[in-house]
């Protein structure tokens, strides 16, 4: 399964989780990638010419639960979130607004997944993120359904300034880490590194807004003689990657920690 949290503390909003995937029983892979951006634009009318840009921040997502029904929201909203339009004078641009037409994809996509053989294994749980001009601030919203009755739900979550959010089978564990007085993410770490939960585990992802735009940025692991920059299943600092000259070649933001 996963763990995933999202918080708040007096440096901003963040969001991070493990890279472990259960490919079958028993069987799993540290290549998943759970916490991503996907950029948000919505436009004015236009009549001649360009259309005025009136919203243009990225969108964080991070996932818990089916991989399938995850990666099949996540390409979804890519499609989605850049053909939405505003009517000047009338629309409220608001986060939850965008939150909303999200969700709708969340829902029919789950209710699909959740019909064919995968049933119950076809749930998601879907923590999304981004700026609302309305209220000035990030706002979160978490997409759940009920493995008892399969209704979709959508609630609005971290709404004081301080606290944490987790999702995921470890999701105890790490609850327990913070009622120790870990911080969320050193709780995700305790968890990774001492091996609680075989279905949590592999490098961390995190992020952060920063401006408009969702930064993830990656830990960086030594591998022998080698520094690893693990995003997922890859390695972008392979020497693979690399041009014969070094001319073009893959610059991740990396975290201190």
């Amino acid at each position: 399964m996963t763990l995933c949290i999202a918080w708040r503390d007096s440096h901003g909003f963040h969001m991070a989780s493990d890279s472990r995937i259960t490919v079958a029983t028993n069987s799993t892979a540290d290549v998943a990638i759970k916490l991503l951006r996907v950029p948000c634009q919505i436009y004015g009318p236009s009549v001649s010419g360009a259309p005025e840009l009136r919203y243009d921040h990225d969108i964080a997502l991070l996932f818990a639960g089916s991989s399938i029904t995850s990666l099949i929201v996540k390409e979804s909203l890519e499609e989605v979130l850049k053909l939405l339009q505003a009517v000047p004078g009338y629309t409220r641009i608001a986060f939850d607004k965008i939150a909303k037409i999200c969700f709708v994809a969340y829902r029919q996509i789950s209710q699909q997944t959740a019909s064919t053989v995968l049933a119950e294994n076809a749930h998601a749980e879907i923590h999304l993120a981004g700026h609302c001009p309305e209220r000035n601030r990030i706002r979160v919203f978490r997409f759940s359904t009920d493995r008892r009755t399969n209704e979709h739900r959508q609630t609005e979550v971290l709404l004081q300034d301080m606290g944490h959010v987790l999702s995921g089978s470890a999701k105890e564990l790490a609850r327990q880490q913070t009622l120790n007085g870990c911080s969320p993410f050193a709780a995700l770490r305790h968890v990774i590194d001492q091996q609680l939960d075989p279905a949590v585990g592999g490098p961390i992802q995190y992020g952060t807004f920063e401006g408009n735009r969702f930064v993830i940025r990656l830990l960086a692991q030594l591998d022998g003689t080698q520094v690893r920059y693990p995003r997922g299943g890859l390695n972008l600092n392979d020497p693979a990657f690399r041009n014969e000259v070094d001319d073009l070649f893959i610059s991740p933001q990396l975290l201190e920690a």
